[in-house]
C-alpha cells in the first residue's frame, strides 16, 4: 500500500518536491538560487504544518469511526524515534544517503524506471527503520509526523530528522560528484579523466 501510494504520488508530483533535502541540494549543486532555495524550504515546512493543522480540523468533525480514531492518535501519539539520539541520527544520515545517490544516479533515467525505484526504495527504507526512526528521509514529513508526539524534545528531533537527513544528501552529492559545487571548486575525489568517462557514460545513458 505504501509503494503504491509513492508511486502514485511520483507520477503526480514529477517537477516537484515537498523535501527540503532535495532543495537544499539542487542549492548545493548551484542549480537553485539562495531566496528561490529559502522560500520553498519555509514553504514545504508551513505546507507540512498546514496540511497537519487540516487533517486535525477534518477528523475532528468525526464523519467516521476512523476519524474519531485519528483525533485519539493526534492527541495520544507516539514518537517515532524510538531509540537513543546517536542511533536515530546514524538511521536517518545512512538512509538519505543510499536514497540521495540512487535518486542522482536516476536523475537522467525515464521517469518510468526512476519513479518505481525511489518508491521501492523508500518502502523498503521505511520498514527496514521502522522500529528505530521509520526513517522518513524528509524533515518536513517527519516534523508533521513525529515532532509534536510527546517522549523528546524539539532539538533532539531536530537533530535526528532534520540534520541527519541533511548530512545523509551532503555525503551522497560528494561521494556522486566527488566535490560540493557551491562550497568547492576542485573536485576532492575524481581525477579529471574519471570525471570525463562519468560524464560520457551519463550522456550515453540519457540519449
Amino acid at each position: 500500500m505504501l509503494f503504491l501510494a509513492l508511486t502514485v504520488h511520483g507520477i503526480i508530483m514529477q517537477g516537484a518536491t515537498g523535501n527540503p533535502s532535495v532543495t537544499l541540494m539542487g542549492f548545493l549543486q548551484k542549480e537553485t538560487g539562495t531566496v528561490s532555495s529559502f522560500l520553498s524550504i519555509a514553504g514545504q515546512l508551513g505546507g507540512a504544518q498546514l496540511a497537519l493543522l487540516f487533517a486535525g480540523w477534518y477528523w475532528a468533525m468525526e464523519l467516521t469511526d476512523m476519524h474519531m480514531i485519528k483525533v485519539m492518535m493526534m492527541t495520544q501519539c507516539s514518537s517515532s524515534l524510538n531509540v537513543s539520539l546517536m542511533q536515530g541520527t546514524i538511521t536517518e544520515i545512512v538512509s538519505a544517503l543510499f536514497y540521495h545517490l540512487v535518486d542522482l544516479s536516476l536523475r537522467h533515467r525515464s521517469q518510468l524506471l526512476r519513479i518505481p525505484i525511489l518508491a521501492l526504495l523508500l518502502t523498503f527504507l521505511y520498514y527496514t527503520g521502522n522500529s528505530y526512526t521509520s526513517a522518513y528521509v524528509n524533515p518536513s514529513l517527519a516534523y508533521a509526523l513525529t515532532f509534536k508526539c510527546p517522549g523528546h524534545a524539539f532539538w533532539e528531533y531536530a537533530v535526528v530528522y532534520w540534520l541527519g537527513p541533511l548530512i545523509g544528501m551532503t555525503i551522497a552529492l560528494l561521494l556522486y560528484m566527488g566535490s560540493i559545487p557551491l562550497l568547492f571548486t576542485k573536485n576532492l575525489l575524481f581525477s579529471k579523466k574519471a570525471r570525463l568517462r562519468k560524464r560520457k557514460t551519463t550522456e550515453e545513458k540519457s540519449s
